[in-house]
């Protein structure tokens, strides 16, 4: 039988999951629970001239929404292409060095539950965009999101084209296990290319600043947790054979040390 490397899954810790989560959820909680309106109306001002958002509809900031949208579909289709030629060229999937089946499939749900949980609290929240409230001559108030299961007026939190951006998170963590220096440009990636988007929405008076950065957050814990489901067992493996190696490898036999064995990823056809 051919022989293949094999791999630990990159290391989750107690400081990791604080990074992952508690830290970016109490965030997301403060500018839920208290928006920062003066801060926003500060930032957004800078762009508006007295009747209205002036790069609203310039020709160059129209095409340039078009266009950042083909992104998020062409990194979808390309995880799609890689799930068909590893069906048919009958890859393992979790064959070292390979963007197997089963994290391909992880990037394709990532991104698809990101976009639709901003759809669905934009459709929801009730807050309304820069350009229509009364800050800026428009007739709506300026509102914070209401959390609710009905559709309310307003449709403009979180940032929905942000979004186009940040549920690329999910690249990140499709490969840290596989490929880390990868999965770090795609963080990289994925940051500058939100903060392009949240600048331009800004300066057309569509989103103010908190709601872009909610967008962030939102696509940020959406892809953290559909990755510790997609990969649970493999964390709770690792959990325990942390915990047995710092307890001096005490408990277990051989039957336990085999079923806790670090989590790797191999070719099945060995087994």
């Amino acid at each position: 039988m051919p022989q293949t490397q094999k791999i630990q899954l990159a290391p989750i810790t107690a400081w990791t999951l604080v990074k992952w989560f508690l830290i970016p959820g109490l965030i997301l909680a403060y500018i839920t629970l208290y928006p920062p309106h003066a801060l926003d109306i500060a930032l957004s001002e800078p762009f508006y001239n007295g009747t209205k958002f002036a790069l609203n509809r310039i020709p160059v900031m129209v095409w340039i929404h078009r266009l950042f949208r083909i992104v998020p579909f062409f990194i979808g289709f390309s995880a799609l292409f890689v799930i068909i030629q590893n069906l048919r060229n009958k890859v393992p999937p979790y064959k070292l060095g390979e963007v197997g089946n089963r994290r391909a499939l992880y990037l394709i749900l990532g991104m698809l539950a990101s976009v639709f949980l901003v759809k669905f609290l934009k459709d929801t929240t009730g807050v309304y965009c820069p350009y229509a409230v009364e800050v800026f001559s428009g007739n709506a108030p300026l509102l914070s999101p209401v959390l609710s299961f009905h559709k309310n007026p307003g449709h403009c939190w979180p940032s929905g084209f942000t979004g186009t951006a940040f549920c690329c998170f999910a690249m990140y963590f499709a490969f840290r296990d596989v490929r880390p220096r990868l999965a770090r440009g795609s963080l990289i990636f994925t940051w500058l290319f939100g903060i392009a988007c949240s600048v331009i929405q800004v300066m057309r008076g569509e989103h103010f600043m908190s709601h872009t950065l909610a967008t962030a957050l939102f696509d940020w814990l959406t892809c953290a947790l559909l990755y510790c489901v997609f990969f649970s067992k493999e964390i709770w493996q690792q959990f325990i054979v942390k915990n047995r190696a710092e307890d001096g490898g005490s408990t277990g036999g051989p039957m336990l040390r085999e079923a806790v064995a670090p989590v790797r990823i191999e070719d099945r056809e060995n087994r």
